[in-house]
């Protein structure tokens, strides 16, 4: 495990204003236009689907992924997702402060090829599966 702690309030408030960062955010994350606009947000939505999502083959040959979140957060991926391959793939699960949603056997290769298709920190174990 690796922790970061960061004790400058003025770095803290930098953090949570500009970049919507902040601590204890899973039941309310949301997705600030300053990521979401910016040309970091395929770097900003791989990392949070190296941390909260999952992707996996079938039997079928065919593989899926999901990601876990908020529904803002979920909402703003897949805005992003259709603005950069026309695909928004499908909620699967909503309750009041998480979604889930999945992209299926057409759209889950295209996510890999948005996702890790360029240069940046990866998981790399999630990068194998969809790039072989």
């Amino acid at each position: 495990m690796v922790s970061l702690r960061i004790t400058s309030a003025e770095l803290k408030k930098s953090l949570a204003d500009v970049w919507g960062v902040f601590p204890n955010k899973s039941k309310t994350a949301t997705m600030k236009e300053t990521i979401l606009n910016s040309p970091f947000a395929v770097h900003f939505f791989r990392g949070l689907f190296d941390g909260d999502g999952c992707v996996h083959r079938r039997g079928n040959g065919y593989f899926y992924a999901n990601l876990c979140g908020t529904p803002n957060i979920i909402d703003s991926f897949r805005d992003f997702c259709w603005k950069s391959i026309r695909e928004t793939g499908n909620l699967q699960r909503r309750t009041s402060y998480t979604h889930v949603v999945q992209f299926g056997s057409r759209a889950a290769p295209l996510l890999g090829k948005l996702l890790y298709g360029v240069d940046g920190p990866r998981l790399h174990r999630k990068e194998r599966v969809f790039c072989g």
